[in-house]
C-alpha cells in the first residue's frame, strides 16, 4: 500500500481538473490527430482552418492542458502541452486542464495504475 504524506488530499479526476473544457475554433490551427503525438512526443501535426479540419478536431489546447489518449490508453500516447499558437487536439483525447501543478498530475496520470483502472 502506498502511504502519501498527511497533507495530500484523494480525490477524483474532476476535484483537480477540468475535463474537455468547451472552446472556439481559432480559424487556422495546427491540428493534432492521434496518429501525431508517440509516447510524449509531438510530431507531424497538420495545418487546418475551421473549413478544411475534420469534425474531431474540437480540443483548443492551452499551456499547461494534458491530453490523454483514450483510444488505447495503455499506449501512453499522452501530451502535457506547453506550445506557443493555436493547436488543436481530436476528440479522440480527453483535455485535462490541471487545477493543480500540470507537470505532476501528468506524471499521476502516466501512472499503470491510472491506465488500467
Amino acid at each position: 500500500m502506498v502511504k502519501y504524506p498527511p497533507d495530500w488530499k484523494q480525490g477524483e479526476l474532476k476535484d483537480f481538473a477540468i475535463i474537455n473544457p468547451k472552446s472556439d475554433l481559432p480559424f487556422s490551427f495546427t491540428y493534432v490527430d492521434l496518429e501525431a503525438v508517440k509516447g510524449i512526443s509531438l510530431i507531424n501535426p497538420r495545418k487546418e482552418t475551421q473549413r478544411t479540419a475534420p469534425s474531431r478536431a474540437r480540443r483548443v489546447a492551452l499551456k499547461g492542458d494534458i491530453f490523454f489518449q483514450t483510444v488505447r490508453p495503455y499506449q501512453r500516447n499522452n501530451y502535457l502541452f506547453n506550445l506557443n499558437g493555436d493547436y488543436v487536439f481530436s476528440t479522440g483525447y480527453a483535455q485535462i486542464r490541471a487545477k493543480i501543478n500540470p507537470n505532476f498530475l501528468f506524471i499521476l496520470l502516466r501512472q499503470e495504475r491510472f491506465v488500467s483502472a
